[in-house]
């Protein structure tokens, strides 16, 4: 019975289709009107069809004689020529679309000791001590195994469509940022007039070169994962169609081949990550145009960030299951803050060095008094706030608490490029900033309140002074100016996967990117400094689960503080300033 080919029978070499045609199961050839064509399963699994055969056979490898590339996926072929119609591939061919043998293999068991179909007359006389299983369990197992090949490689196209996602993100995100920086470029060329010509040129044409280059770069990258997607799609309907219309003696005969391949696929082709390019204009000292005209204008800084792909420098665990917040200073030393259980109605504070040794710790005198956050300021005096309302200091040479700092369940801390210290009040539903002597210099907004400093989970700033806010029951994280104006609210990229469900901790990278641990999820979102979703840093494919806190220190490392208490560095970003 001549069966349908259209989704198999397309030649590789010509593209030529043949869904009006059909298979003679019996003289195995493709009939195409008047023209017959007969066609061939190359040993990679792709179809080519007799006429192009010889053609692609005369380009074949120098010095080697019957040797030849697929020409859909490069794959050394040997040994194939018109005779090899009558073998092992003609037949396979044939097999593959022909589903009415089932007959042939009736009565019949299979033998695990010789790996062949035998009947009961046969175990009787030659396989009685041998293995012998239904036939139908063998066909199962066959099955199973070569649909566990196919999960696999369902699983790299949907990684490699998620990534091809994110690098259209990342690519439309680059062409943001060059505008924005060209513009800022351009503002203060215009304001050193003719003295920062020259610079401006020779910025401007490194801005352009690092961009083209890194498009080329998503050119490629596109282009190999969409050849990558095309051999992962196209062996996966031939093995598909087997699993479906194959019979028995096909999975016996060519499931080491169909095995094979589909193996060499997976273990071929490495899962994409996403390299993300970051940059910004990195301001000098101003009062110095003659002498430091370079550093007045400014230097092009990159920062190379790899979403999914973050090295991991360390991992300890600090005692505390419910780890509530950290601060590297900028000795490299870190302080913890946190408590023992989730219910415990006392904390503490841990000092470590940089290699995780424990200095010493803070307990707090006071029942039920429970640090909610902490932060270090430029001179390296560390601010923690409690529960109570009160923040303690710790300086050089004391530490000292200053009482009634903010009122009801909030005290989330964050510095302002001054040095100045920003605290939540949830009860007032606003923002205190206080001078490094602990005195009020303003309020945020001057009047009124922010409605997410009802209840908010975590407080940062970038370099421009903005604040962010994470709310735990809003889902969700505020972005508001210097002067407490919203900018916008971020609730998670376009998908389900990308979605924010519990903001547990943000913090700002020098470039202004927001990072987001996101408890639920176990994941952490990288965010540009405009809300968009840029792509998630880690997941818990790289072990991250139940993330309390993250912080970054000054050179470019990531804290990740878990519930539990383990503590995970990571290398976020690499930063290079070309002069």
């Amino acid at each position: 019975m001549p069966l349908n080919v259209e989704e198999i029978a397309v030649c590789v070499a010509c593209e030529n289709s043949v869904s009006e045609s059909t298979v003679d199961t019996t003289n195995h050839n493709v009939s195409n009107g008047d023209t017959i064509r007969r066609m061939l399963v190359l040993p990679c699994l792709h179809i080519i069809c007799t006429d192009c055969l010889e053609s692609v056979q005369k380009g074949k490898l120098e010095n080697s004689p019957g040797i030849f590339p697929c020409p859909e996926c490069g794959y050394i072929i040997q040994g194939l020529h018109s005779a090899a119609f009558k073998t092992l591939p003609d037949i396979f061919m044939n097999s593959v679309i022909n589903n009415n043998n089932h007959g042939a293999i009736e009565g019949r068991t299979f033998c695990t000791t010789c790996d062949i179909l035998v009947t009961p007359e046969e175990v009787d006389f030659n396989h009685r001590e041998h293995e012998i299983v239904p036939l139908k369990q063998m066909l199962k197992g066959k099955k199973e195994y070569i649909a566990t090949l196919l999960n696999s490689v369902n699983a790299k196209i949907s990684h490699s469509e998620s990534i091809q996602k994110q690098t259209l993100i990342a690519k439309d995100h680059l062409r943001k940022t060059r505008k924005e920086l060209t513009a800022e470029i351009a503002e203060r060329s215009r304001k050193l007039i003719e003295m920062i010509r020259s610079r401006e040129k020779e910025l401007l044409a490194e801005l352009d070169a690092v961009c083209e280059e890194r498009l080329e770069w998503f050119a490629e990258e596109t282009n190999s994962q969409n050849r990558n997607l095309k051999i992962f799609q196209n062996s996966r309907e031939f093995a598909d169609k087997i699993i479906r219309e194959g019979s028995g003696d096909d999975l016996l005969e060519f499931h080491n081949e169909i095995s094979a391949r589909l193996l060499h696929l997976i273990h071929r082709v490495k899962d994409a990550s996403l390299d993300l390019l970051s940059m910004k204009m990195d301001l000098p000292d101003p009062g110095k145009e003659v002498s430091h005209l370079e550093k007045l204008f400014g230097t092009l800084t990159q920062g190379r960030i790899s979403c999914g792909d973050a090295q991991m420098l360390q991992k300890f665990n600090v005692g505390l299951k419910w780890p509530t917040s950290l601060v590297a200073t900028k000795t490299r030393d870190i302080v913890i803050a946190g408590k023992e259980g989730t219910f415990d109605s006392r904390g503490s504070l841990l000092f470590y060095d940089r290699h995780a040794k424990l200095l010493r710790t803070h307990e707090y005198e006071e029942s039920k008094c429970i640090p909610y956050d902490v932060t270090c300021a430029l001179d390296g005096t560390i601010y923690a706030s409690d529960n109570k309302g009160s923040l303690t200091k710790f300086s050089a040479d004391k530490t000292s608490v200053m009482a009634n700092m903010f009122k009801g369940t909030s005290g989330r801390l964050a510095l302002t490029t001054a040095n100045h210290l920003l605290v939540t009040s949830s009860e007032e539903k606003c923002i205190w900033e206080y001078d490094s002597l602990g005195s009020k210099i303003r309020r945020l907004p001057p009047s009124g309140h922010l409605p997410s400093v009802a209840n908010p989970h975590c407080l940062a700033t970038n370099s421009n002074n903005d604040i962010i806010i994470s709310e735990l029951q809003g889902h969700k994280v505020s972005v508001y100016n210097s002067e407490g104006i919203i900018k916008f609210c971020y609730t998670g990229g376009s998908t389900a996967s990308e979605e924010l469900k519990c903001p547990s901790s943000v913090c700002c990278d020098p470039f202004n990117n927001i990072l987001i641990a996101d408890f639920t999820n176990d994941s952490i979102h990288l965010v540009s400094q405009s809300g968009q979703f840029l792509g998630h840093l880690l997941t818990k494919d790289n072990s991250i689960s139940c993330p309390n806190f993250v912080s970054l220190d000054h050179e470019g490392h990531l804290f990740i503080g878990q519930y539990g208490g383990d503590i995970s560095v990571y290398r976020y970003l690499s930063c290079v300033k070309h002069a």
